[in-house]
């Protein structure tokens, strides 16, 4: 339950731009929201540019290029995030 809350989650950092940031006119906030999406893994960044390496996605209907960026993001961000939880389960006694 949790993977499909954070698939929604960062779906909806995804489309931050068009919806989130006319919530509310704040720097702060969209700074905030920007922070979040570029410290989590960006599942529907990274599932969008897969399709568009493998093959063309008949989904999207105007064809953008392909970035690595989104990988470059989602692995240093799941690497800190494993990196925490080695260091919090070690200390632990099971």
């Amino acid at each position: 339950m949790l993977a499909f809350a954070f698939s929604i989650i960062s779906w909806g950092l995804e489309l931050r731009e068009k919806g989130l940031y006319r919530l509310w006119d704040n720097v702060v906030y969209h700074r905030l929201l920007d922070a979040l999406y570029y410290l989590t893994p960006q599942l529907n960044a990274m599932l969008e540019n897969s399709s568009r390496a493998i093959g063309k996605n008949p989904i999207i209907p105007s064809p953008a290029e392909f970035t690595l960026m989104p990988f470059l993001y989602s692995f240093f961000s799941t690497s800190l995030l494993y990196g925490l939880s080695v260091w919090y389960f070690s200390r632990q006694d099971y």
